[in-house]
């Protein structure tokens, strides 16, 4: 029995919990034994046997490899029922949320009817996540709905619905009022001591900031990008993004502040093109050509190099296993260190590098087990982690090529919108010059206003190129408008 658990790279996206369900008292002794009438054939009982003896032994990974093949063999097989339960827990172990995942979701519907409670909620959960990549979102949100409210994954799952909900794509159109009661929901929730749970809460966060800016509720998105904590992995998405809330809600002074401090050096490795855009686009909607100018000129510099080192490996024969290597050796990588940095914190891509390293651990561990030791189960237990190592690569190395094709295409994609703006703003200028309007006059007659104190707690002092950890994030601009009548663009 081939022990290849890795055959396919259909996507999930679930997560772990703290629960751990019941299972079938562990199997610490006859590993070399089960091995060997497990591999003589299908003999589902053997393989479920070797799987909780090996997970009893330190090695999940391995033990879902051989659960995985009683899947293979179907509801038929008597031993089903209790792999298919305990492949759910090791989910819950390796903390893997794609792979297994996808092999849960390829078992028939009916086969959650053998399956307690709680597992059969997880696993519920867990393909509700795969279907919600594949794009079955009527599918994903009913098994979404029927999960618990006191199951112990509840605020992630209650977070996915909501991301559901808020999808253009679902059947009948988005329903963002019901999206954003979702993530309420999974904001009013106690902490947990579990580190996932304040992930999860930072997450319903952002996603309850898009919902309201989708809503156009642009002063209540504004206050919840504002909600996101500081230094958290969301914080300078959070940042760009206000920017486009306050701009959008007629304060360009907020939203270039919001800008100001995505371009403090604490940023600096940071991969935020479109701030640079966004904030040439606020100038130009101000009439203030040369600012929109010396905006687009910064992104010049700062990413037209990132754009011509990225192109020879985006356009190339990039293979997969290469894309990896440039993401898992950050010492010798030819990205630049913004892109490199955006690709490996994509968080799935963390997992997959999480799940390789739980290989290598299985591999070390596997070599210094004296009970293994020379037995025929050690060398083919070994086999079997090479050859699914290879299998993680290739997803992971996918994944890689993928993440650094998009880095290139956004910037090429944001290279095209900064010459339309150049151009847009000499064709508004031209104009002017045609008119007889003179800018410099225009300008010379406006005011510079001090912002509004928000409260006595607060005051305003000219920055002066230092950045302080404590400002970040609370910057505003004043600017003046240097449209003449009705020559302000208009917003689409």
């Amino acid at each position: 029995m081939r022990c290849a658990l890795l055959g396919f790279a259909l996507w999930g996206m679930g997560a772990g919990a703290s629960a751990a369900f019941a299972a079938t008292p562990p199997q610490t002794n006859g590993v070399p034994a089960l091995y060997a009438q497990a591999e003589q054939g299908n003999d589902a009982g053997a393989a479920h046997a070797l799987s909780l003896a090996l997970e009893a032994k330190g090695y999940p990974f391995l033990a879902s490899a051989y659960d995985a093949q009683v899947l293979k063999l179907g509801p038929a097989a008597k031993a089903y029922p209790a792999a298919l339960e305990h492949l759910v827990r090791l989910q819950e172990t390796l903390d893997d949320e794609y792979l297994l995942p996808s092999l849960l979701a390829a078992q028939p519907a009916t086969a959650l009817n053998d399956l307690s409670p709680e597992p059969r909620a997880r696993m519920g959960f867990l393909t509700a996540a795969v279907d919600l990549r594949r794009g079955a979102l009527a599918e994903a949100r009913k098994k979404l709905e029927a999960v618990p409210a006191n199951a112990p994954f509840s605020a992630e799952s209650t977070y996915l619905l909501g991301v559901v909900l808020s999808d253009p794509k679902l059947p009948g159109g988005p329903q963002l009022g019901e999206a954003l009661k979702a993530f309420d929901r999974v904001l009013k929730l106690d902490p947990q001591e579990d580190p996932k749970f304040e992930r999860t809460r930072g997450l319903a966060q952002l996603a309850r900031a898009r919902t309201l800016y989708a809503m156009k509720r642009n002063a209540e998105a504004v206050q919840a990008y504002q909600a996101i904590e500081r230094e958290t992995p969301d914080w300078a998405e959070a940042l760009f993004e206000e920017g486009f809330a306050r701009f959008r809600a007629g304060d360009p002074g907020g939203a270039l502040g919001s800008l100001q401090a995505l371009h403090a050096p604490q940023f600096e490795a940071s991969f935020q093109p479109e701030s640079w855009i966004l904030k040439a686009t606020i100038y130009y909607f101000n009439c203030l050509y040369d600012e929109a100018r010396t905006s687009l000129y910064a992104f010049d510099q700062t990413y037209t190099p990132m754009m011509n080192a990225l192109a020879p490996l985006a356009r190339g024969s990039l293979t997969p296993e290469e894309a990896y290597a440039q993401l898992a050796n950050p010492e010798t990588s030819r990205l630049p260190k913004p892109v490199l940095n955006w690709a490996r914190d994509n968080e799935r891509m963390l997992r997959v590098f999480a799940l390789r390293a739980e290989l290598d651990r299985e591999g070390k561990r596997l070599a210094e087990d004296d009970s293994l030791r020379g037995t025929a189960a050690q060398a083919g237990l070994r086999q079997a982690l090479d050859d699914n190592r290879k299998t993680v690569e290739q997803v992971a190395g996918t994944l890689a090529k993928n993440r650094i094709q998009e880095a290139y295409r956004d910037l090429k994609g944001f290279t095209d919108q900064a010459e339309i703006i150049r151009f847009e703003a000499t064709k508004a200028e031209k104009d002017l010059i045609e008119r007889g309007v003179d800018r410099r006059k225009v300008l010379a007659a406006g005011h510079l206003y001090r912002p509004a104190s928000p409260g006595p707690a607060y005051d305003y002092w000219r920055f002066e190129g230092e950045f302080w950890s404590d400002e970040i994030g609370h910057y505003r601009y004043t600017l003046k408008n240097a449209c003449v009548g009705s020559d302000a663009p208009k917003k689409k």
